[in-house]
């Protein structure tokens, strides 16, 4: 739009009228000789008045304003999932979730036009973060915009093909690089499924909401079938452990998990399969589960008597259904480690603590002990008390740990077998805690006549009410009455018993210990360790054909957090061994792994456990140690020295499918050979494609975090009000850009009227004189 305007200098009407007068009166006073003709005078005027009107042009300075609509610079990101998640159905026809994406790029780069000169398309191909790509924007003016981003979306993958996805790094990735020109919006197109762990969800709503206050709208373009429909339909067997430890005969419940979508009503089939390491099949059992929901976890248990000796593979499987999205999820695979002989161990505890968690970690690092975890909890009081007789009437446990439970918790029954199994040759260890000993009310149980300590005189602890008459406050230093073997170091048949107790002082304090009464002189009764103030804390006594082990204190952990785990783990396993009258020891190698099903990229870390005739025994230097695969030798591997008796190794980055077995041999010095073998499954499982089903969940919060700023979830059938939305607001960003230009202001002008003033008087001077005129 073009308007005329003046804008006169001193900014006054009255002052350049007054000026247009006087110069008015100048004009009619200066009057010619009235000998030139006619014509000569006129054309004299004339010239006058062109100076004239020069001059009231200078003072006026007309101008035009230019009043132009133009778009500013900025930036649409475009961020596409390639993750391999993206393989799989869309929903929509018999597309994958990758065509559907790329159509929409496809959409957007047709219509990118209408977005406005000054607005461009950028591409981002993002899975764990985001990766550079061609935008819409080029050095090459025979290319426009349009076809720039079409590049971009031809450079693509045939195929997605990352193995992680995250959600909120590449986000903050987009809006961090988009500042300069900034950044209108983002279309982020995906299937939501966040599998990388070094991210979290709540980072990513935090991402959406500052997009949000920065009035950076999302528009989520989500892909995948909606739960319900037949493109939706998945079983995922999940919960498996990675392994699972046994004595032979022994009945094992496995544990796991069957997670369903869209199978509500359908009867679907479990079936449990047990290979020997030579895959041969030994069980096979099926079960069935019916989901009552469109989207449920169903629990299962599977009990399996464990064979002979060996190491074994339990792989559970869910038969598939028609229209499953995918079937890499249906089956979990557990090995099972199977022991011929060794010691088991039962744990009762109450309201798990952090020392149960400890404790079960010390004894269970013992390749010849198993120990068996059962918990109380106080949200099944209204069951108590608990009958549980029969699992210390067979002779199964050859230790029981009690902790920090309520005499309540447990029936007569069972308090009863537990202290005949004892006399019969069980050993017995009790632990501190607010619930264990008198304020736990066990004065009044058979098991009152076990303990070496009267506890008869403390008053009933009431459940959240701690009575501080019963317990000592800590710190609490652990102070050593006399040598034991619970307390034997690595070396300490060669130190003295002051060295013995001063390395022990060195332990961290604990938090608190049960306050005793008299210490009863039952047979065989020690006070092993006693307080900085002498209060008993550890007491060992002999009951009939058992032994019994009472431990005041119940915060040992401390030591482990402090920097002493591996006396914290010698002292708990000690304390089984001594309670078991354990003497004798098997020699043998045990081979440990921590994760057992590996995905191909993944690093195998293993351990390598010596157990000699005597304690703490070095590891013979004749260990050799290799890897094979499918039963060939693929190569020999080199574990580092670790403590005493172990060896630890790595194998970086497992590149291929398979199953695996780490092999261990070695020559004992009484010239006997041992040897243990441990497989593992290395598989080609992308955790994407286990993941199936799109989280339409977490969309749907995402987009309403960013409402505010114009942020929703579209899906594929919506494109085109996605782009409409995406026009609108490059139209509504129009900056109006208002440019004027006045006379003289510019060198140009300025000088074009002076010229045009001197010749005008130059012309008026020439004929002046050509006719004679003074």
């Amino acid at each position: 739009m073009i308007e005329l305007t003046l804008e006169p200098y001193f900014r006054s009407w009255l002052v350049w009228a007054a000026l247009a007068v006087v110069i008015g009166i100048l004009f009619f006073l200066l009057r010619e000789s009235q000998t030139l003709s006619f014509p000569r005078r006129v054309v004299l005027v004339l010239i006058r008045l062109g100076i004239i009107g020069l001059i009231f042009l200078t003072i006026l300075r007309p101008g035009l304003t230019f009043t132009k609509d133009t778009t500013p610079e900025s930036v649409i990101a475009v961020m596409i999932d390639q993750s391999a998640s993206m393989q799989l159905p869309s929903g929509f026809l018999s597309l994958s979730r990758w065509d559907v994406a790329q159509n929409v790029c496809d959409k957007l780069a047709a219509k990118s036009d209408s977005f406005g000169e000054g607005t461009r398309l950028k591409l981002f191909p993002f899975d764990s973060k985001i990766h550079s790509s061609i935008d819409s924007s080029t050095t090459d003016s025979n290319v426009s915009l349009t076809s720039g981003f079409q590049t971009a979306i031809d450079m693509l993958p045939t195929k997605p093909f990352a193995s992680v996805t995250d959600i909120a790094g590449p986000l903050q990735q987009t809006v961090d690089q988009n500042v300069e020109p900034p950044l209108q919006a983002v279309v982020w197109i995906s299937d939501g499924i966040q599998t990388a762990e070094t991210s979290s969800i709540t980072s990513s709503r935090q991402i959406v909401r500052r997009m949000a206050e920065a009035n950076i709208p999302l528009y989520l373009v989500g892909l995948g079938p909606r739960s319900g429909s037949e493109a939706s339909l998945d079983q995922w067997v999940d919960g498996l452990p990675e392994q699972l430890d046994s004595f032979s005969k022994s009945v094992v419940n496995m544990r796991g998990l069957l997670r369903t979508v869209g199978l509500t009503n359908r009867p679907l089939t479990l079936t449990t399969t047990l290979k020997n390491s030579d895959g041969l099949e030994l069980l096979n059992t099926k079960q069935t589960v019916t989901p009552d929901k469109i989207e449920q976890t169903i629990p299962f248990v599977v009990p399996i008597t464990a064979p002979d000796e060996g190491s074994y593979e339990i792989e559970v499987t869910a038969e598939a259904v028609d229209g499953e999205a995918t079937l890499q999820n249906n089956k979990q695979v557990c090995f099972l480690n199977v022991r011929e002989s060794g010691s088991r161990v039962l744990y009762i505890e109450g309201e798990p603590r952090a020392e149960q968690k400890f404790i079960r970690l010390a004894i269970g690092d013992s390749a010849d002990l198993q120990i068996d975890f059962w918990p109380i909890f106080r949200n099944t009081e209204k069951d108590w008390p608990i009958q549980i007789n029969g699992l210390v009437q067979d002779n199964t446990y050859d230790c029981i740990i009690l902790g920090d439970i309520d005499a309540s918790a447990l029936s007569d029954t069972t308090l009863k077998a537990i202290a005949e199994r004892v006399a019969n040759g069980a050993g017995l260890i009790t632990l501190g805690g607010y619930h264990a000993y008198g304020p736990g009310g066990y004065s009044d149980t058979p098991l009152a006549f076990l303990l070496p300590v009267s506890i008869s005189g403390f008053r009933r602890q009431n459940f959240g009410s701690p009575n501080p008459v019963s317990h000592l406050p800590g710190p609490i230093r652990l102070n050593i009455k006399q040598r034991h073997p619970i307390f034997e170091l690595d070396d300490s048949s060669n130190i003295s018993d002051q060295e013995l107790i001063s390395r022990w002082s060195k332990a961290p304090p604990l938090a608190g210990a049960n306050r005793f009464g008299e210490v009863l002189p039952q047979l065989g009764t020690q006070v092993l360790a006693q307080s900085q103030n002498g209060e008993p804390l550890i007491i060992a006594s002999n009951y009939q054909a058992g032994r019994v082990l009472v431990v005041a204190v119940d915060s040992t952990y401390l030591w482990w957090r402090g920097g002493f785990a591996d006396l914290h783990k010698r002292f708990w396993r000690q304390c089984v061994l001594w309670a078991m009258k354990s003497k004798t020891r098997e020699p043998g190698l045990d081979i440990k792994m921590d994760l057992r099903r590996l995905r191909v990229g993944m690093d195998a870390k293993y351990q390598i456990q010596w157990t000699g005739r005597v304690a703490d025994e070095p590891m013979p230097s004749s260990l050799t140690v290799r890897l094979e695969r499918e039963g060939e030798v693929s190569r020999p591997l080199v574990p580092r020295a670790g403590r005493i008796a172990e060896a630890n190794g790595t194998i970086n980055a497992m590149s291929a499918p398979g199953r695996y077995k780490i092999v261990a041999k070695v020559q004992a010095s009484d010239g006997n050979r041992y040897e243990a073998t441990l497989p593992f499954d290395v598989v080609d499982d992308a955790i994407e494609l286990i993941r199936g089903n799109p989280d339409w969940q977490l969309m749907n919060q995402l987009a309403e975090l960013n409402g505010t700023a114009g942020g929703r979830l579209v899906g594929y059938d919506q494109i085109d009000a996605l782009i409409e939305l995406l026009r609108e607001r490059a139209m509504n960003s129009k900056v109006s850009t208002v440019q004027s230009h006045y006379l003289g202001e510019g060198p140009i002008d300025s000088w074009i009227i002076f010229l045009c003033a001197a010749i005008l008087m130059s012309i008026q001077w020439i004929l002046r004189k050509r006719w004679s005129l003074a």
